[in-house]
């Protein structure tokens, strides 16, 4: 993540919250995602450089993504114009790692690679009232063996202390931690192809109980 100079607290008078849009996608496919940052109130914490991020999915249940989907910062929003992290395989993350205390436990599961971005131009917060903007788009690809449901995403709660922590930080390189955390969903929807099988397989179906009725009859 990027480096920092203070603790991250909580900015006075304002809800901070970012999320990403919600979609569909098919197994083995991908989905783009925008994250956007959110900053209501009364300003207290000036401009905005940055936005660090490790996103949480829940552990287990029929909304988790963890061990189904990888995600990595596929493009950025101007006027972010860094990534926060960057590797050989494409700043490639997955949803593996068990969140701390700040983060629900072990019922959490988040990215290991902050996938947040950074500019050298901040962003003008208004005086009151509300600022949204873009910050990156985030690529994910569903294992082609994750079955069709509705998961969950969120970023994490904590600041730059917390081991998975997401927060901003302002033009004078302060830290604020995230007030809000909406959930964003990914819907797995069948292949068209998986489809066209399963309404074969219920004709046939319907068609072999007819016989079977007519056998009866007669």
């Amino acid at each position: 993540m990027v480096a920092v100079a203070t603790f991250a607290r909580q900015g006075f008078g304002q809800t901070i919250s970012a999320t990403g849009n919600s979609g569909t996608i098919t197994p083995g496919g991908t989905f783009d995602s925008t994250i956007s940052l959110s900053i209501t109130g009364s300003n207290t914490i000036g401009n905005v450089e940055s936005l660090n991020m490790l996103l949480g999915t829940p552990t287990s249940g029929v909304n988790s993504g963890a061990n189904l989907f990888t995600v990595f910062v596929n493009s950025l929003v101007s006027p972010f114009n860094n990534k926060n992290s960057t590797s050989a395989s494409g700043n490639q993350s997955s949803f593996t790692t068990a969140g701390d205390a700040a983060n629900s436990g072990n019922t959490i599961s988040t990215t290991s690679l902050d996938l947040g971005a950074n500019t050298t131009s901040p962003v003008t917060v208004a005086s009151s009232g509300t600022t949204s903007f873009g910050v990156d788009v985030l690529r994910f690809t569903a294992s082609p063996s994750v079955l069709p449901g509705t998961y969950n995403f969120f970023l994490t709660s904590g600041g730059s202390q917390d081991a998975q922590g997401s927060w901003i930080d302002n033009s004078s390189n302060t830290t604020f931690a995230l007030t809000s955390e909406p959930v964003f969903t990914i819907t797995v929807v069948p292949e068209p192809a998986t489809l066209s099988l399963l309404g074969l397989g219920a004709l046939g179906a319907i068609g072999l109980n007819l016989v079977r009725a007519r056998r009866k009859i007669s």
